[in-house]
């Protein structure tokens, strides 16, 4: 049964075609900020690639988030939930399948983003992207990775307990794009705010301003799992009409 509800789940996200179009626009984005973003300092060799790479995938967590708001939100649009939990009564196994195919999703986006990424380093800069590099490379991008995937987790939590997917992706996309550094003005505890938290995640050379990289990543994750059993339990007790 499992099995049919992630085949069914894949469908339902295969066949949305605003989730097909910000998915191709993502991995055309992120290159594409690669290939137009500078230096935010010195840097030099690998360590420019690193620092392009970075600030595109940080810029291209909108996607991810556009893509799990479209994904959940639809579920609370024209009845789509009610159908969908009369054909999956388990309600705790259409909540797991959701959660699995986002994230795998996700996981296919960023890496067909990276490979993309890597085309553009090595013809346009002439890269030298040799194995060596490529592993450094990929060493950098994987807490950029988590961090993306995170928050493609807590955008979901946030619409299945608003919802709403509006106000989800607003918070969300205005985090990203600067309210949560405008936060941080009036109070340091803002740095355990989602975006916030993993902002090392996306610098070269990381500072103390944000939590350190893992303790980032970690209270990312603590957002994700207190978002997901919330989420789980109002999806679980609540009436659908």
């Amino acid at each position: 049964m499992f099995k049919n509800l992630l085949k069914s789940e894949s469908q339902k996200l295969l066949f949305n075609k605003w989730i097909l179009i910000t998915t191709i626009a993502v991995v055309i984005f992120v290159p594409l900020m690669v290939y137009s973003l500078g230096a935010l300092g010195e840097e030099a060799g690998i360590d420019l690639y690193i620092s392009k790479l970075l600030q595109s995938f940080y810029l291209g967590q909108t996607g991810v988030v556009v893509i799990s708001a479209l994904y959940f939100g639809e579920e609370f649009s024209n009845s789509t939930l009610r159908t969908s939990l009369m054909s999956v009564p388990n309600r705790i196994l259409f909540f797991i399948s959701k959660f699995l195919c986002l994230m795998f999703w996700c996981i296919i986006t960023l890496l067909i983003s990276t490979v993309i990424s890597f085309i553009v380093l090595q013809y346009v800069f002439y890269a030298d992207l040799d194995m060596n590099n490529i592993v450094v490379l990929m060493k950098s991008l994987f807490p950029a990775y988590i961090s993306s995937i995170e928050l493609g987790i807590i955008t979901a939590g946030m619409i299945i307990v608003s919802k709403s997917m509006v106000v989800s992706l607003a918070i969300m996309l205005s985090m990203i794009l600067g309210l949560g550094h405008l936060l941080m003005q009036y109070s340091s505890i803002m740095t355990f705010l989602p975006v916030l938290s993993t902002m090392n995640s996306f610098l070269l050379f990381h500072t103390n301003e944000y939590l350190s990289l893992w303790s980032g990543i970690l209270c990312q994750g603590v957002w994700c799992i207190v978002l997901a059993i919330i989420s789980n339990g109002l999806l679980r007790i609540r009436s659908v009409r």
